[in-house]
């Protein structure tokens, strides 16, 4: 009888359990987090994203950008929806979606204004300078060392990024182009160079454009086929000393790619190197005071200084010069913006499409 007892109890307590396993936890409360100011930013970025047409003409937006966009709105939609939601991952959301208009914004191709267009080589057929300042070039062979046991060369019209025949220069042996000293080439403010490019890796210190190399600026390539500009500015009447000279750029060049390359340098000490649109490194002069130098040499494309002052100066020279092609080099007096670095490239990308 005592068991029977035992067995009952027993098994009130099992059924007991069963049931209460079987009941459903109460539904949790919704937070009620406050998404005002979410939905705002959503509503904005959402009417932002529709209208907006990519392309390449000033006014439209980079290809890709919508895509990378609306991934972000669409995180957006999910943390409003979500009843459960914490105020900090609301707090999140509004930043992240902030940041992500101010990215798509900044990809809107921008006309890039001639105002402040120093000088604009396009080599389509000649070294002529279309920017209508008149700094035409002029062909040149280059140091005698480039060349021992060989010819003389000149640069050679190319087939441009397009492939379009005789619209690009090739340069090899130090052959260059020479362009009359100008004040206008040799701004004391703000400085920015972009060109394209499609090089030949070597050991070499490749000059892309010089002013008198490092007494002036210069763009070039040099280890690991880094991109490297060199400015300097005068700090009293007897000294000087260097804004950029900078070998820990990350961006390395490929060999025989076109890539498109900006560098700039502003008054407020900021310099930016940008490759195919993107910027890939900034850093500032650490408040190195004056105007950038001046210099008096000839202009020199593909060498680092004019040839009859090069063989004068630098007798045993080995290297100095560019192998590669090039293409469209525009020289401006101010410091290009993100927007405008991004927007150069976008429309000179599209130019043959």
């Amino acid at each position: 009888m005592k068991n029977l007892i035992k067995l009952s109890v027993a098994a009130m307590f099992i059924v007991s359990a069963i049931f209460t396993s079987c009941e459903k936890d109460p539904d949790p409360e919704p937070t009620n987090v406050d998404k005002t100011e979410l939905q705002a930013l959503y509503d904005d970025a959402l009417a932002l994203h529709d209208g907006a047409v990519e392309g390449t003409n000033a006014g439209q937006y980079a290809a890709g950008s919508k895509a990378e966009f609306k991934t972000v709105i669409d995180a957006a939609l999910t943390v409003l929806e979500d009843l459960y939601t914490t105020e900090a991952t609301v707090a999140a959301m509004e930043t992240q979606l902030t940041t992500a208009m101010e990215t798509f914004m900044s990809k809107r191709i921008q006309p890039v204004s001639t105002d402040y267009l120093v000088a604009q080589w396009l080599f389509n057929g000649d070294a002529t300078d279309n920017s209508g300042n008149g700094h035409d070039g002029e062909l040149k062979s280059g140091h005698e060392n480039f060349y021992t046991g060989g010819t003389a060369v000149l640069p050679v019209l190319a087939a441009d990024r397009f492939g379009t025949a005789n619209m690009a220069y090739y340069f090899d042996k130090g052959a260059n182009i020479e362009v009359p000293y100008s004040n206008q080439l040799n701004p004391d403010k703000e400085l920015s160079i972009s060109v394209w490019i499609k090089m030949e890796s070597q050991d070499n210190n490749d000059y892309i454009i010089s002013l008198d190399r490092w007494i002036g600026y210069k763009l070039n390539l040099q280890s690991e086929d880094k991109l490297y500009y060199t400015i300097r500015k005068q700090t009293a009447p007897d000294t000087w000393e260097f804004v950029c000279d900078d070998d820990s750029n990350p961006y390395t060049v490929n060999e025989n790619v076109w890539t498109h390359v900006i560098v700039s340098y502003g008054a407020a000490g900021v310099i930016k190197f940008f490759a195919d649109g993107e910027k890939v490194r900034e850093i500032t002069d650490r408040g190195v005071t004056g105007d950038l130098m001046t210099v008096t040499k000839n202009l020199c494309i593909g060498q680092q200084l004019p040839t009859t002052d090069y063989m004068t100066e630098e007798a045993g020279a080995t290297d100095g010069f560019f192998k590669g092609t090039m293409d469209d080099l525009r020289l401006y007096n101010k410091a290009l913006t993100d927007a405008e670095a991004l927007s150069l490239y976008t429309l000179e990308n599209a130019e043959a499409q």
